[in-house]
């Protein structure tokens, strides 16, 4: 763990808290804009500050506030290690931070690898033995011990760079397993960051720089897990403002949705009691799609700072920011236009019309094929 880059990070969060007493704070949203503004320049340093800021919230340092869940107030225990009589230990969500569910798997180990492979930078670094130990329950065809395999790499000419069979490894993971595996590799930075005392791994004949081997691996190593043929049953969410004239078109279109073998899932059908901010955080970190269904008010809460369609926003504007590419959220326009209805988080996103209800089925049909991953239009080949 690289204390001393955490604290730095830490420091830097906790400006701007400083001359605030305990329950006092700021929203989440100016937290952010002034974080994206001065790390505008390097992805990985503002993805390294919403880690920490995620492990603060977590471990108790700051808290979002009941009565508006995008305002963050600083606890007592954050205005304790402010004025410098808490010690810091930011346990870590590897799954917080990477959101793993609905990305390649390539692109999470690129990402897990900044989090946890230079010995000297990463901001969580793991040693090979804690990796090794903590996957191998994932794929039996391993050797029982970190060292044996070691020296299967050795003896079939293969790199044992890190950041080279650490790849190999993840890669082989079931996809349903990347989150568990997440989990566990969590608990054992976790249990070192409680234990304060971090090894320092030694071992000879490994360059932690070694270029990653392009070449296929043997057939004999490769570990790859077999995935069932079972038809996976899409999970979609609807990100949406209270607005009384809207709410029972809401609930038509998930109820429609479900009808079509769509797990779709919205607040109105959790149980009173719910922790309804949990609930929106599992949904967007968990589901496949997620439905954004626009109107002038969405637009007017979600860039307000304050309501559930706010603390929605924040969320998927964070993942958006981790992966631009991502085609997870749809817009579906329901009031107004497209400009005037689409906060900036998911603007220019190519979205459903569904202000006319003349046109609702022509659209709905169309939105099923898209969250069941079928072909929509057909793509005629190139002409020689």
């Amino acid at each position: 763990m690289n204390q001393n880059k955490i604290k730095n990070i830490t420091d830097s969060i906790f400006n701007f808290f400083k001359d605030y007493k305990v329950g006092q704070g700021l929203f989440f949203n100016t937290i952010r804009f002034k974080a994206e503004e001065q790390y505008k320049n390097n992805r990985l340093q503002l993805s390294e500050l919403y880690i920490v800021f995620n492990s603060l919230l977590g471990n108790g340092y700051l808290e979002i506030s009941e009565e508006s869940k995008q305002f963050v107030r600083l606890t007592q225990r954050g205005f304790d290690y402010l004025y410098g009589d808490e010690v810091l230990m930011p346990f870590v969500s590897l799954n917080d931070a990477l959101y793993s569910k609905n990305r390649k798997q390539e692109e999470v180990y690129n990402e897990l690898w900044n989090y946890i492979g230079k010995e000297n930078d990463a901001l969580f670094y793991v040693k090979g033995s804690v990796f090794y130990d903590t996957i191998k329950t994932y794929l039996i065809t391993l050797p029982p011990n970190y060292g044996l395999y070691i020296e299967s790499l050795k003896k079939q000419g293969k790199s044992t760079s890190r950041v080279s069979w650490y790849r190999e490894l993840f890669l082989s993971l079931n996809t349903n397993d990347v989150t568990s595996f997440l989990d566990k590799l969590s608990d054992a930075i976790n249990l070192e960051i409680q234990q304060g005392t971090p090894e320092l791994e030694v071992i000879t004949d490994i360059s932690e720089n070694a270029p990653v081997s392009s070449e296929t691996p043997d057939k004999d190593l490769t570990l790859m897990s077999v995935a069932s043929n079972v038809e996976k049953v899409p999970h979609v969410f609807i990100s949406y403002a209270w607005e009384e004239k809207h709410d029972d078109w809401v609930l038509k279109l998930s109820n429609n949705l479900r009808a079509k073998g769509i797990n779709c899932q919205i607040d109105k059908y959790q149980p009173y009691g719910t922790d309804l901010v949990k609930f929106m955080r599992d949904e967007i970190r968990n589901s496949d799609k997620g439905l954004v269904l626009l109107t002038p008010q969405y637009k007017k809460k979600a860039e307000s700072g304050r309501g559930g369609a706010s603390y929605e926003g924040s969320i998927m504007s964070h993942a958006i920011y981790n992966e631009q590419s991502t085609t997870k959220f749809i817009p579906l326009l329901r009031e107004g236009l497209f400009e005037l209805s689409c906060p900036d988080f998911i603007s220019g996103r190519k979205g459903f019309d569904f202000t006319d209800d003349n046109l609702y089925e022509n659209e709905f049909i169309t939105l099923v094929k898209v969250l069941k991953g079928e072909l929509v239009i057909d793509i005629p080949d190139l002409g020689k």
